[in-house]
């Protein structure tokens, strides 16, 4: 696996970098005002069409309140995911992957605090939400952490 290796090479005496000319050169065209307005619409139609599509899955099964649930987050990541194999390539999208895949086990922390501290009633709301925010930022900062140190991430 390969990994980026930024070097920062000094500027000569007089020589200047425009920061128009670092953006572009970091990311490519897609910050000109043209291909941003066309990722923009293309986002808009594959993310609507995918959720579309996850949707009337979801109204198969009963409780329907899984249409939801399969309309939210499994569609967005699929579009991410087919934009940035587009725009970046395999490599890439099995970065953001395994970066969801870590989020979701924060999520999965973050609803399980949610749950312990709702059947908890000597609890003030305030505190129970700053709690499982909490425990939230923990498990996500943690797994980011040692996703970076693995260098899965």
């Amino acid at each position: 696996m390969q990994r980026f290796d930024a070097r920062i090479e000094p500027l000569q005496h007089g020589q200047r970098v425009l920061a128009n000319d670092a953006a572009q050169s970091w990311h490519g065209s897609c910050y000109q005002p043209q291909g941003m307005l066309a990722e923009l619409g293309f986002r808009f139609l594959l993310g609507g069409a995918i959720v579309s599509l996850f949707a009337a899955f979801a109204e198969m099964w009963d409780p329907k309140t899984f249409a939801g649930l399969f309309g939210a987050a499994p569609s967005v990541a699929l579009a991410t995911l087919a934009l940035g194999f587009y725009q970046h390539g395999g490599s890439y999208v099995a970065i953001e992957a395994r970066a969801m895949v870590m989020g979701s086990i924060a999520l999965l922390a973050y609803s399980a605090a949610c749950v312990a501290i709702a059947k908890t009633r000597r609890l003030p709301l305030a505190v129970g939400a700053a709690a499982a925010w909490t425990v939230w930022l923990v498990a996500a900062l943690g797994l980011w952490r040692l996703g970076a140190m693995t260098g899965i991430l």
